[in-house]
């Protein structure tokens, strides 16, 4: 068995090579989605906002960066962490928020549901259409 794979890689070097090349490549771009964060990308622009919905009322509001004390070059996620953890709603003064959805069909923003069985039955508060599908 051996000598036949053996005979097979003689006869035809590309093979090797090919495969050998898949492989660099393949390690290449791995490690530089890990290096990178995930595939966000290392010139990628970090989001400046998000629109977040308070925890205790729904109100849609703004959050930046500055807002939350997270540094311009603290990563996406950790900006999206502190937003839900130190957001503090302008209406009503709760601290907490949630990242707001934002419609598949319209295009804007809404608090998202309450509960899994509510998502289920629930229609864009702008459009009236399901936001989750396009």
């Amino acid at each position: 068995m051996a000598n036949g794979s053996e005979r097979g890689w003689k006869q035809n070097p590309i093979i090797g090579i090919a495969a050998i090349a898949v492989l660099v490549i393949a390690l290449v771009l791995i490690l530089s989605r890990v290096r990178c964060g995930g595939g966000g990308g290392a010139t990628a622009e970090p989001t400046a906002k998000l629109t977040v919905a308070c925890a205790a009322c729904q109100h849609l509001y703004e959050v930046g960066r500055a807002d939350i004390g997270c540094s311009p070059t603290d990563d996406d996620e950790i900006f999206r962490v502190k937003a839900m953890q130190e957001a503090k709603c302008p209406k009503c003064g709760h601290k907490g928020a949630v990242i707001a959805f934002t419609c598949k069909k319209c295009g804007k923003p809404f608090a998202p549901p309450q509960s899994s069985k509510a998502s289920k039955d629930f229609k864009c508060p702008h459009c009236g259409k399901s936001p989750w599908l396009k």
